[in-house]
C-alpha cells in the first residue's frame, strides 16, 4: 500500500511567516523531481541537473484557518528542492541535509530509511519574488537535546516517490503544482511515468538530456510475389 501524504488539497489559506530560528521536525517526504534545467548563471548556461525536493513537518508549528485558529492536526510543512548530488559532494546542500538527519551515515545513504527521522530545520524569513515574506531552510541539524522535551511523531505518513520508478496511485494523489513539476522533468517523453498515465511518446530529435518517442515499429513482412 502506498504511502499517501494527508495534508494536500483542500482550499489553501495563506499561512504567515514564521519567526527565523530552529524548529524540532522530521523528515516527511522525499521526492526525487528528474532531470531538471538550470538557470543561467552570469550569462553561462548551466547544464540540467537531477533534482531532489525534500520536505519536513514541524513537531510543534501548526496551520492555522481561515480564522486565525491553530489546527493542531495539520502540522506546517516546510520543503527545499537541490541538485541530487552523490554524498561524496561534501559541501552541497544534499549532503548537509543527509549528515543533519544521519551524522553517522548509519542508513548507508538510503533516504527511505531516513523518513520519519528527528531533527532540527533552521529557518529564515525573507521577501520572495512576490514580495511576501517566506520562510526558508538554511540548515538542518541533529533533533532537540533538551531535558524534559519529548518530540512528537510524524502526523502526516512519510512518502518516498521515485521518479524513475513511479507509484501512480501516490503520484496522482498529488497536488496540481507538484505533479506538473514533476511531469516538467527533461527525460518525461518516454518514461514510465508517461506511460502509466496513458500519454504517447512525442517524436523527438535525438537529444543526450531529453527522453526519445518509442523505438520505430519492425518493417512489415515480404508480401509473397
Amino acid at each position: 500500500m502506498p504511502l499517501i501524504a494527508k495534508n494536500t488539497g483542500g482550499d489553501r489559506v495563506e499561512q504567515p511567516a514564521l519567526e527565523p530560528k530552529a524548529y524540532p521536525a522530521r523528515l516527511v517526504r522525499v521526492i526525487t523531481l528528474g532531470l531538471q534545467p538550470q538557470l543561467a548563471w552570469e550569462g553561462q548556461k548551466k547544464d540540467p541537473i537531477e533534482k531532489i525536493d525534500l520536505t519536513y513537518e514541524l513537531s510543534d508549528e501548526f496551520m492555522v484557518d481561515a480564522n486565525g485558529d491553530i489546527q493542531e492536526d495539520k502540522p506546517r510543512w516546510v520543503s527545499k528542492t537541490m541538485p541530487f548530488y552523490g554524498l561524496g559532494a561534501e559541501k552541497s546542500n544534499i549532503a548537509r541535509h543527509y549528515k543533519g538527519l544521519d551524522p553517522t551515515d548509519a542508513c548507508e545513504g538510503d533516504w527511505e530509511k531516513l523518513l520519519g527521522m528527528p531533527c532540527q530545520v533552521t529557518l529564515t524569513k525573507e521577501l520572495n519574488k512576490k514580495k511576501k515574506l517566506t520562510n526558508y531552510i538554511s540548515d538542518v541539524t541533529g533533533p532537540v537535546s533538551v531535558k524534559g522535551y519529548v518530540q512528537p511523531p510524524l502526523v502526516n505518513d512519510p512518502t518516498l516517490f521515485d521518479v524513475e520508478n513511479p507509484d501512480i496511485e501516490m503520484f496522482n494523489g498529488f497536488p496540481a503544482w507538484l505533479k506538473e513539476r514533476i511531469q516538467s522533468h527533461l527525460k518525461y517523453n518516454g518514461s514510465v511515468l508517461q506511460g502509466l498515465l496513458g500519454e504517447a511518446p512525442a517524436p523527438v530529435a535525438n537529444d543526450p538530456h531529453v527522453g526519445n518517442a518509442a523505438p520505430p515499429a519492425p518493417p512489415a513482412p515480404d508480401v509473397p510475389q
